[in-house]
């Protein structure tokens, strides 16, 4: 993912999906599965998408023609893809559409409301019903599962939340107001407490606990000032307290000395992105270097979006709006020059670039030594590959393109 200067998330090159979480697969379809349940429910059948989207392989051949109105990343032989009727699909790399298969032929599929389920050989289902349903963690072979919400509404859709493994069993009782993903034998979980001020005013907080894979606190929730902001990552986790973020590690304390930023990343490949502690003030920009382990700066801030490093480089933009991207190594210089529109993660040595040629856009990918791999003609996005392949969308000559907003 990158971020920008105003330290929102910015997606470029990835699908559209609200958040783009590179090199860690659990978080990954945990994200998916969460953003997804709402395109869940039967509805009737819309237009023609206007992209369509299937997969090509390292040579740029589609191996997947594009016929999809979104597709995901690869993962254990599967991908999830969503047709112009909004259903959920799993196909595997043949394009062959499989079940969602969990452990020993037990599949999870949805019901006729939509909510997911784990049915067994004889299609009887397995524990309840769930409104989300998270990725499972490769390590534990965990996932967080939550119910349906009881009186649903338009900012409540799930009730509590606990942890199932790959055959419905409920391993963690559903007993938290929000989970995480494991990730290092450790996962982030918080109960919503009410609390008093002013004499008759009310409000509610949120107080956050780790947990290992049985369901025991590790760290708990007085020893944790402020809000866990991401999961723990080379054995760190960042937490952030009134606007100055701090890394803990999985003894609950605090790494690093007293050192505190503006922004802190997750830890990848030994470096983690950061911003300097200070007042926020949104009418300048705000820049990103890089840190280790011992919160010393290894790249001075001066960058307005950066991305985590994966496989040795990273993706920078030096200036805002519509500035060029380029790649960087660990060492801040730049491997790869600033020409780009968009520029997604290198995985399996390839990633994805937007680059103006002539006045017009053109999508291909590119080798580490910023060599063309291939490009892709009439493609409208290209995403990150896995086990192979990458999900690559184009234009789709039957639709009719959506009018702009009215003003």
């Amino acid at each position: 993912m990158l971020f920008s200067a105003s330290g929102v998330e910015f997606t470029s090159v990835c699908l559209p999906m609200a958040k783009n979480i590179v090199c860690n697969n659990a978080l990954f379809l945990s994200a998916i599965f969460s953003l997804l349940i709402l395109l869940a429910l039967p509805c009737a059948a819309a237009s023609p998408p206007e992209i369509l989207y299937g997969y090509v392989d390292h040579s740029g051949k589609w191996v997947i023609p594009p016929r999809y109105a979104h597709a995901f990343r690869f993962y254990y032989g599967r991908a999830l893809v969503i047709d112009d009727s909004n259903r959920e699909l799993f196909l595997d790399k043949s394009g062959k559409q499989v079940a969602r298969e969990s452990a020993d032929g037990i599949t999870i599929a949805r019901n006729d409301r939509g909510q997911l389920i784990f049915v067994d050989k004889t299609g009887k289902q397995i524990g309840p019903s769930y409104y989300e349903l998270g990725g499972f963690d490769p390590d534990t072979g965990l996932a967080y599962a939550s119910l349906p919400a009881t009186n649903p509404s338009l900012h409540h859709f799930s009730d509590k939340t606990g942890y199932v493994d790959r055959k419905g069993h409920i391993i963690i009782p559903l007993q938290y107001d929000s989970a995480g993903t494991f990730s290092e034998g450790l996962a982030v979980v918080s109960h919503t407490v009410p609390f008093s001020y002013w004499l008759f005013f009310t409000g509610h907080t949120d107080k956050y606990e780790v947990i290992d894979p049985t369901g025991k606190i590790v760290i708990p929730s007085e020893k944790i000032p402020g809000v866990i902001v991401n999961g723990f990552s080379e054995g760190l986790c960042v937490v952030d307290e009134k606007g100055e973020e701090r890394y803990m590690d999985k003894t609950g304390a605090f790494a690093m000395g007293k050192a505190v930023f503006g922004i802190g990343g997750p830890f990848q490949e030994g470096l983690a992105y950061a911003v300097k502690a200070g007042p926020v003030d949104f009418s300048v920009p705000m820049y990103f270097g890089f840190i280790d382990h011992t919160g010393k700066w290894v790249i001075k801030p001066k960058f307005t979006k950066v991305s985590n490093f994966c496989e040795g480089l990273a993706r920078v933009q030096l200036e805002q709006f519509e500035k060029p991207f380029g790649y960087i190594d660990k060492t801040g210089k730049f491997v790869i020059p600033l020409k780009y529109k968009e520029a997604g993660d290198f995985k399996e040595g390839l990633a994805a670039v937007l680059e103006s040629k002539s006045g017009s856009d053109e999508w291909k990918y590119i080798t580490k030594q910023g060599k063309t791999a291939f490009s892709i003609p009439h493609a409208h996005s290209a995403g990150i590959f896995s086990e192979g392949l990458a999900p690559v969308g184009i234009v789709n000559p039957q639709a009719k393109p959506s009018k702009p907003p009215a003003h």
